[in-house]
């Protein structure tokens, strides 16, 4: 599939890949590339190959690019949960941006943002294929405090949860991190509060972060965690936190966990059938979120027209009054209903001994249908009631059948509704005493009522 043409006396190949015609153009020959970036944020660097990058990569970003592979780099590339840095390369006079790093096989690639002729790009980097590239600082130190603080995340969810809690993926970003664990229940809020209590103790104590490279063997009998299902090579990287967290992980990281600053869940929730997940935040992070919550809480507190601490006071006496406003409006609601079915049944018709009465009334909400309906059903003697809301888009009606209709004669609210859906579309459903459906408009009611009428009329 793949084929190369080589051109005499030019440091260039082309190589074209008929199945995804990827083209990719050598400008110094690199089997692989020397990761730098543990240590260093900046260093020299030789390009390798300009291509063009996978859709799927460049569909993260704006614009266009160019996929730039070097004998070594500074840039971390996306592995491990851990996103790739970002950054810029200069090879000439014109320094690239950097937007995203990822591995290529044995080599490293730099995603480079085209600012405007490809062409001159490509011939930029060829003339001067020596370069220096630079990482984000910024960026690489809020991935850092995050990367950091799911190793402390791990090992609090352990110790607060349980041992059984292992890792099931993570994303270590910038902004935010996201930890996937094995767990079988809803974590409750005052263990995410301990969680999040253990993670901002080991902040505090600014906690050496050391790294080391041993043998796999050596890395697990000394209690590293290690991913169930990935493959380890027999010299690991194994990242400690002083006497709270060993783990295989060949991501970057702090020196102290005093620079993570702040830790703080963000939420908790279900990924999957025993499978779990925290987000959290870190770092500038951290007091983005907490100088928000802390501006929603004043904004309230003025709406409120009350001090910030008397916020949750006030909010309690507005849910009981609530509360009151609404019981009480219930109770009028009842009394309303009674003295309104009164009225209601002196229009009742009787079709072959039951009481029939149908009516339309202006109530808010369905609960207040349901006092009708009620109040119907313990005044209509053996009947049976059509009651529907007025004056709304799409009414509620409901079906109420009294007791003495039920055992007497057989006659169901929920069997009527079923007729109603069967013969006029208007489906619904209920008990025996009371069903409801929905009409499209309060003009078919009469319509309904008919149907009802003879519905319940002798054979």
């Amino acid at each position: 599939r793949k084929s190369a043409k080589f051109i005499q006396g030019a440091e260039t190949m082309s190589m074209v890949d008929s199945g995804s015609l990827h083209v990719t153009e050598l400008v110094r020959p690199v089997d692989r590339t020397e990761f730098l970036g543990y240590e260093e944020l900046e260093c020299d660097a030789v390009a390798g190959t300009l291509g063009d990058p996978s859709p799927n990569r460049v569909a993260r970003h704006e614009g266009e690019f160019i996929e730039l592979t070097t004998d070594r780099t500074v840039f971390y590339p996306e592995g491990g949960g851990q996103v790739g840095d970002a950054g810029s390369a200069a090879f000439g006079d014109n320094p690239l941006v950097v937007v995203d790093t990822y591995r290529a096989g044995d080599r490293i690639a730099h995603l480079l943002r085209i600012p405007n002729d490809r062409a001159r790009v490509v011939e930029q980097i060829k003339a001067h294929p020596e370069g220096r590239l630079h990482v984000d600082k910024e960026r690489r130190f809020a991935t850092m405090r995050n990367h950091t603080a799911t190793h402390l995340l791990h090992a609090a969810l352990r110790r607060v949860l349980g041992t059984h809690v292992t890792q099931a993926g993570s994303l270590v970003a910038p902004d935010r991190l996201r930890f996937d664990f094995h767990h079988f229940q809803a974590v409750k809020p005052d263990e995410v509060a301990e969680i999040e209590r253990i993670v901002n103790e080991a902040v505090m104590n600014d906690l050496a972060v050391t790294a080391e490279h041993m043998a796999y063997k050596d890395a697990i009998a000394a209690g590293a965690m290690a991913l169930f299902g990935e493959k380890y090579g027999d010299v690991v990287r194994v990242i400690s936190v002083d006497s709270v967290s060993r783990e295989l992980c060949g991501g970057t990281h702090l020196r102290r966990t005093g620079e993570i600053g702040a830790f703080f869940v963000r939420q908790e929730s279900a990924v999957a059938s025993g499978v779990r997940r925290v987000e959290a935040v870190t770092g500038t992070g951290a007091l983005d979120m907490v100088r928000r919550a802390l501006s929603d809480w004043e904004q309230v507190a003025a709406l409120l027209r009350v001090t910030p601490a008397d916020v949750e006071r006030r909010v309690r006496a507005l849910l009981e009054e609530n509360e009151a406003l609404a019981e009480r409006q219930k109770r009028d609601e009842a009394r309303r209903a009674q003295s309104e079915a009164a009225d209601a049944l002196a229009g009742a018709v009787d079709i072959g001994g039951i009481r029939f009465v149908a009516l339309t009334v202006d109530v808010p909400d369905v609960n207040a249908l349901r006092s009708y309906g009620d109040a119907l059903r313990g005044r209509i003697g053996t009947g049976v009631a059509l009651v529907c809301q007025a004056a709304v888009e799409k009414p509620v009606c409901l079906v109420v059948v009294s007791d003495s209709a039920i055992k007497e004669r057989g006659i169901r609210a929920d069997d009527l509704t079923r007729k109603v859906g069967a013969e006029l579309g208007y489906r619904g459903g209920g008990k025996p005493h009371m069903a409801q459906f929905g009409l499209p408009g309060v003009r078919e009611f009469d319509r309904v009522s008919e149907f009802l009428r003879g519905a319940l009329a002798p054979a």
